[in-house]
């Protein structure tokens, strides 16, 4: 498999995945449900760079290894930090600056898409 389509893959999947969760943060108004899921989305997509990879069996286990501790340490330090602090006081101000009912299209974009494409 090339290595344009398995970047193909772990993009939709990146998609599909922020899509979702920014679904549930419109459900329940708070954005900052995305810090969080930053450090699990590199998880995420690294399990199937390894299945779906070629190259040198060691480098891709050792890769498997530390990028899952990496990023469920993130993850977790997140979600620790922002723990009963509500909404990010970040998105409270892009929340006031365009408006309850345009703000949920821009966090689409300029919070979970762009959080996608940089993961």
């Amino acid at each position: 498999m090339t290595f344009f389509s398995i970047y193909i893959q772990g993009f939709a999947i990146i998609l599909i995945m922020m899509s979702i969760l920014w679904l549930i943060s419109v459900a329940v108004k708070n954005v900052s449900i995305v810090d969080p899921f930053w450090g699990f989305g590199f998880v995420a997509v690294s399990f199937l760079y390894f299945l779906r990879g070629e190259g040198f069996e060691a480098r891709k286990t050792l890769l498997m290894v530390l990028v899952p501790i990496w990023g469920l340490r993130l993850s977790l330090f997140l979600a620790w930090r922002n723990l009963g602090k509500g909404e990010d006081f970040r998105y409270r101000e892009f929340r006031n600056k365009y408006g309850e009912h345009r703000y949920w299209w821009f966090s689409f974009f300029q919070t979970f898409l762009l959080q996608g494409l940089l993961m």
